[in-house]
């Protein structure tokens, strides 16, 4: 190849780059969508142009920008005006991803980088000029401060079956903690007719702090951060290697687990009755023991497909991924 030619592939290249990694420019609208909530019936001015319908609740649909859009509301007797503040949108962070964030290059100077909060919630009786970006609680459902929480399918689990209740609290506009405790069986309900029995016998807790982001806590999405530990020592029956020799062991186990979730969900609340779905992705810090061994140096075999029992299972300290994923159900009080 000429140094000629070789040029313009780098150049080619480096356009190419640079055009497929600006996500901001390729994956968001030049305009996005808003729904602009009032306490009380209401119309709309936006960028000089009044919307004649009266109303509580009005999408509208605008251009990104890096500059505040100006909002007013009126009514017959009141009227507010709110700026809103715009922000780098999901689309324009996602360029640190590729190719070290030279996509931030191309997005830099393009308004499709930025967006508005989706939900804008204005309140006639505050008199500063302060908005919402999520819909308040209503004084209707102001009751829902505590939950207390089961989860049935822990009892089915494979590996740490157990009694699962969790007791969240609301507190503050969008925020709630909330508590976990678990007593781990001594086997799951579907080994029942399995003649080995682990007799797992331990416990585990965890501690949670959610944020609500468009509705009031604890309604809505949330996102959250999840502290766990687990304690619990069992039984277990496998195949084990030592010196390329294969032989089936009894051995005894003694676990320390550590884990650190980032959590996004939803809970859903009706009357009383919550019914609250989760999914994450952490890290986990364990501690895992063997005991009783017949042979001291001999290793559980690892199968040529890894599961979840075989993983966890493993002896020494090492860090693993942690995927919380479960529903829970519950009553509000």
């Amino acid at each position: 190849m000429t140094p000629l030619k070789q040029r313009l592939t780098f150049v080619i290249l480096l356009i190419s780059a640079l055009l497929l990694n600006s996500c901001a420019t390729i994956f968001n609208s030049r305009q996005t969508t808003l729904n602009i909530i009032t306490n009380q019936p209401s119309r709309l001015v936006v960028a000089n142009d009044t919307l004649k319908n009266k109303s509580n609740n009005k999408s509208i649909v605008v251009n990104r920008d890096k500059e505040e859009l100006k909002l007013t509301v009126f009514t017959d007797s009141l009227t507010k005006t709110v700026n809103l503040k715009s922000f780098n949108s999901f689309a324009y962070w996602s360029n640190f991803g590729f190719y070290y964030g030279v996509g931030m290059l191309v997005d830099f100077k393009n308004p499709k980088r930025y967006g508005y909060p989706k939900t804008v919630y204005v309140n006639f009786n505050d008199n500063t000029s302060d908005y919402l970006t999520f819909i308040p609680i209503g004084s209707a459902d102001d009751k829902y401060w505590n939950i207390l929480k089961w989860t049935p399918l822990k009892l089915a689990a494979f590996v740490n079956p157990s009694v699962e209740v969790s007791y969240e609290r609301r507190t503050g506009q969008s925020f709630s903690t909330q508590v976990m405790a678990s007593y781990l069986l001594p086997e799951t309900i579907l080994d029942a007719g399995l003649q080995f029995k682990p007799h797992i016998k331990g416990f585990r807790v965890a501690l949670e702090e959610r944020f609500y982001f468009k509705k009031s806590a604890p309604f809505g999405p949330y996102i959250a951060l999840e502290v766990d530990y687990l304690k619990n020592s069992y039984n277990h029956d496998s195949n084990f290697i030592f010196d390329f020799s294969n032989y089936r062991d009894t051995v005894s186990i003694k676990k320390e687990n550590y884990s650190f979730n980032f959590k996004i969900g939803h809970q859903i609340i009706i009357k009383q009755f919550s019914i609250d779905l989760y999914a994450g992705l952490g890290f986990r810090y364990k501690n895992v023991k063997h005991f009783n061994k017949m042979n001291p140096e001999g290793e559980i075999e690892r199968p040529r497909h890894p599961n979840i029992v075989s993983i966890s299972n493993q002896e020494g300290k090492y860090s693993a991924l942690s995927i919380p994923l479960n529903v829970r159900i519950g009553w509000t009080f």
